[in-house]
């Protein structure tokens, strides 16, 4: 493997060599699905995990309560998370 380098220039930039190889192995293949994570409808169960993964993982960043709700707008191919009080 050739040296990594660390780009500092829009911000700390830097993944985890275990990150990138798991993103890597899932843009062929998520999580056994046969599909890349980008061909998976934003219909099927396998999205609504990774909606609700996300919102999940946002809401113990920000250390919010388990009671506070987010909206997300699907608007293929991507998926946006707004904040809501």
């Amino acid at each position: 493997m050739t040296k990594r380098v660390h780009n500092f220039n829009p911000g700390p930039a830097a993944l985890p060599l275990e990150v990138l190889q798991q993103a890597q192995a899932e843009l062929l293949d998520y999580k056994g699905t046969g599909m890349s994570v980008m061909e998976i409808s934003h219909r099927s169960k396998d999205f609504e995990a990774i909606v609700t993964e996300a919102q999940n993982d946002l809401r113990d960043l920000l250390t919010s309560p388990p009671t506070t709700r987010f909206s997300s707008s699907r608007v293929a191919p991507a998926c946006t998370l707004r904040w809501c009080r």
